[in-house]
């Protein structure tokens, strides 16, 4: 399944990056962080995860932005020594963290979905957990988190209809990747709501997140 995937993901990447750069290039700014969608870091970046315990959030773009910061204000106040790691695929994304976010919070753009990249990507951050705001799902990222054993939380997994009839086309890829157990999920059953649907389970429901 693995191989079948990054087959394909390649193919539509070789097909798809002329409108895409084209997109980034009409926007304006593209240069800023454009390696670290391949999974090269600044020193700067490797010597702020180096020795840290990181959690690592990734927030889509604008919307989930705005989610993430409350999450993350969250997190400083009960985990105060973690090192928060956030990315973002998109430069409106980027401005966002940066308006909203203190300079004490690492800022990347996330990785593109393809093996080589993710892994590069996580051999420098090693993070001991990652918290996905909304529910886009990359195969080879989470392959990558379950090989490694680090736990995935979804929150705010909100589907719209399309995504919904998409994610169930391709339920036998999210399936394995979706488990109806979500790791630590037992041990998190018990404050605030998240509602979210899993691909795996296509009914609606209810995860439980500090």
């Amino acid at each position: 399944m693995q191989t079948f995937y990054n087959v394909v993901f390649t193919l539509f990447l070789c097909l798809s990056a002329p409108y895409y750069f084209w997109k980034m290039w009409r926007r304006g700014n593209w240069q800023g962080g454009f390696s670290q969608r391949f999974g090269h870091y600044s020193p700067r970046v490797k010597q702020a995860v180096t020795n840290r315990e990181i959690v690592w959030l990734h927030a889509v773009s604008v919307g989930e932005v705005n989610i993430c910061t409350q999450l993350i204000r969250a997190l400083q106040i009960q985990a105060p020594t973690l090192t928060l790691v956030v990315s973002t695929t998109t430069a409106t994304g980027m401005k966002e963290l940066e308006r909203k976010l203190p300079s004490d919070i690492l800022k990347i753009y996330y990785p593109i979905d393809r093996r080589r990249w993710v892994q590069r990507a996580f051999a420098i951050f090693h993070p001991r957990a990652i918290v996905l705001v909304e529910a886009e799902i990359w195969p080879n990222f989470l392959w990558r988190a379950r090989s490694q054993k680090i736990p995935v939380f979804l929150v705010n997994a909100r589907l719209s209809p399309r995504s919904y009839r998409g994610y169930k086309r391709c339920s036998f890829l999210f399936r394995p990747l979706l488990p109806r157990s979500p790791p630590w999920a037992a041990r998190i059953r018990k404050t605030r709501n998240v509602s979210s649907t899993s691909a795996a389970n296509p009914k609606p429901s209810t995860w439980w997140a500090t």
